[in-house]
């Protein structure tokens, strides 16, 4: 398999362990059985955990040492930048499919907080690589 599907792959797999952890949160939440709420609760975490195993992996395919294992504060701006690219990416090509317009508005406003948070990492890093 191809590094780009290796990537691939395990970005799919952290994005559904992340929604999944996110589901089982706001699904604890609303249960009324306590142990039904702990049940939710302790695999939200497990899903959270799992995402995270899986982004070291991510972060070795893409030729990073695992997440604070060394890299310096420009390596992690780099990766949030990789990151946000991916992020930017996807909105951009939601903002291009035929959404209904109350939702295609809601994905609007984030993609605008997506484009400024990119700009933030990105000009923090060009600062960085300046001074180094």
């Amino acid at each position: 398999m191809k590094n780009d599907e290796v990537r691939a792959t395990l970005s799919e797999l952290i994005e559904g362990c992340n929604s999944n952890a996110q589901a089982l949160r706001s699904a604890g939440q609303q249960a009324k059985s306590q142990e039904l709420r702990k049940l939710l609760d302790r695999r939200a975490e497990e899903c959270a955990e799992a995402a995270n195993k899986l982004r070291l992996e991510l972060d070795r395919t893409d030729g990073h040492p695992p997440s604070g294992e060394g890299r310096s504060d420009l390596e992690i701006l780099e990766h949030c930048e990789h990151s946000e690219d991916r992020t930017k990416e996807n909105y951009e090509k939601a903002l291009s499919r035929e959404l209904p317009e109350p939702i295609k508005e809601v994905v609007r406003k984030q993609h605008e907080g997506v484009l400024r948070n990119h700009g933030q990492i990105k000009a923090l890093r060009n600062r960085m690589r300046s001074s180094a």
